[in-house]
């Protein structure tokens, strides 16, 4: 299979720059996985502390700390919305 090629080269990085903006998104997947394995390590923190009082910060620092040691990104809003989630359910 023979390539064709542009008459013209691109004159902007218009074209690409979408395309690379595409790959570096997570998708919905990797998102929902994040999220439920968030959620399962927020719930480990909970039965490890049981008696003891954390405060928010301290119990997302835990989260943070447990998700780095197993290579699970907690960046972005995920941490955030597991976080809101939890308290939704304390309500």
């Amino acid at each position: 299979m023979a390539f064709s090629r542009a008459p013209a080269p691109p004159r902007s990085l218009a074209y690409f720059i979408p395309e690379i903006n595409i790959q570096h998104q997570p998708s919905k997947f990797n998102r929902t996985a994040n999220k439920r394995q968030l959620r399962e390590i927020a719930e480990e923190v909970r039965t490890r502390f049981v008696g003891h009082s954390l405060t928010v910060g301290e119990f997302a620092e835990q989260i943070k700390h447990l998700a780095a040691n197993r290579g699970i990104n907690y960046g972005g809003s995920v941490l955030t919305e597991v976080l809101d989630e939890i308290r939704k359910k304390q309500t």
